[in-house]
Formats: C-alpha cells, structure tokens, sequence
C-alpha cells in the first residue's frame, strides 16, 4: 500500500518530512516532491520548463523503471555529480528521442547537472495538470530544507509496512506531525488544519 500526500494546503516543511520519516516505524520508505517552473541552459540556450526537486527514493518508491538509463536513488542526493532524470514528452520533444541524451548536461541555476536517464512515457508525476519536464535530487534545493516554517513542498509519498494498518500508520504519523507543529511554535489553527497531511490508503 502506498500513503498519498496532503492536498491542496500542500505537505508540511522538510524538516518535518525529515522527522516523520526518522521517528515513525509503519512505512516501509517515505519520500517528498516539490514542483515548479525552472529556468534552463541546454547548450547556452535558456528555456522553461516544468522541474521538480525530489527524494532519492522518489522513483524507487513508486516502483517507476526507467526507459533508457537509470533514475535517481539515494546516493544521488549527495550531488557528487549532479544528476536529472527528464521525462519521456520532454526527451521526445527536446531531444527528439535521441538514445544518446544520456551524458549530455543541462544547467540550472549555473550549475551543470548530467542527464541519467528517462522516465517511461505513462509517468507525468504525480500532480494533475502538471506534467514533469525535468527531476532533480531533493538537496538541490539548498538552505529552504532546514527552514521549520517555510511550507514549500506539495507531497509527501511512502509505502506501508506490509503487517501495518492504514489506520496506526495514520495516527503515528500525527502524533509526529503535532509533536513537530508544537515544537516549531506554529499556531493552533495551523496545526489542526495541517496535522492530517499524511493521507494513508491503499
């Protein structure tokens, strides 16, 4: 069973994300997303895209295999190199699906990221509307991860524990949540309209 993410009011700050992953013992793996429009260099030539920043284990997580290449694990998070997945449109579109994409780098924010790989053509992400171009390891998004109060990220994704009910994964995760919420001094009204983020099902 996989636990879905918040909903429009979006997933609570990373350090949060960070705790419930460390402190909660029903989820078999937890990883977070957060989406925008990013501004690129291929070959000195700027354009927008769709980017989103993610968790090691994003693709891993979803069970998503690559069409060509490999896509982002943990390791990557260390950014030594910098890796981008594209996806499927973006590689057919922009690189006029070229199997030779692999090894070619795209520059964000004027650092060169390496393109490993190519998400299959049925996975856009995971938010309606807005289909990803372009996915980067998570700790490229710099010092916002240690920020409690910023509300940045738009999901939180993670795999029960196949012994574990949706219901105790649902609470434990509140208890950490409102633990998290109490402790960053948030006010009351925002911890009863966030503190049930962390959605379970099937």
């Amino acid at each position: 069973e996989t636990a879905g993410s918040a909903g429009a009011s979006g997933a609570p700050p990373y350090p949060c994300f960070a705790r419930l992953r460390a402190e909660t013992g029903s989820f078999a793996g937890m990883a977070a997303f957060a989406s925008d429009e990013s501004r690129i260099e291929i070959d000195d030539k700027p354009e927008q895209v769709m980017g989103q920043v993610a968790s090691g284990n994003y693709f891993e997580l979803l069970g998503i295999k690559p069409a060509l290449g490999r896509l982002m694990v943990v390791e990557d998070e260390k950014l030594s190199p910098p890796i981008v997945v594209i996806s499927d449109r973006y590689w057919r579109r922009r690189f006029g699906g070229d199997p030779a994409v692999i090894g070619r780098t795209i520059s964000i924010r004027d650092q060169a990221f390496t393109i490993v790989g190519v998400t299959p053509p049925e996975f856009i992400g995971l938010q309606p509307g807005t289909p990803i171009d372009i996915t980067v390891p998570i700790t490229t998004a710099g010092s916002i991860l240690a920020d409690p109060g910023a509300w940045w990220l738009h999901g939180i994704i993670a795999r029960l524990k196949p012994e574990v009910s949706a219901d105790r994964a649902q609470a434990e995760s509140n208890v950490v949540s409102q633990s998290f919420m109490s402790d960053s001094r948030h006010p009351a009204d925002l911890i009863k309209k966030h503190f049930h983020h962390l959605t379970v099902g099937p």
